[in-house]
């Protein structure tokens, strides 16, 4: 979103400088601010999608890894039962 705002200004300067119209600096900034803002939001929506299912990912394997200390846990227990 930050980037879309910088972008926006960039390119609102530019155009305001090559034609000499001040105005044109906040017309071109708001439009290409407003045209490009469905493509961010979009794009966070996605990422933050990817963000959550990463998440999910990492959680099960931890999980699975506390499941498999118990387990192992759970044999050195009966191992030294055994022993003694």
């Amino acid at each position: 979103m930050l980037v879309l705002l910088i972008l926006s200004v960039i390119l609102g300067a530019v155009v305001s400088g090559l034609t000499g119209i001040g105005i044109l600096f906040w017309v071109v900034a708001i439009i290409v601010f407003i045209l490009g803002l469905p493509g961010v939001l979009i794009g966070g929506f996605i990422s933050d999608i990817q963000d959550r299912a990463d998440a999910r990912e990492i959680e099960r394997q931890l999980d699975e890894d506390l499941r498999m200390d118990e387990y192992f846990d759970k044999l050195d227990e009966i191992n030294d039962r055994r022993n003694y």
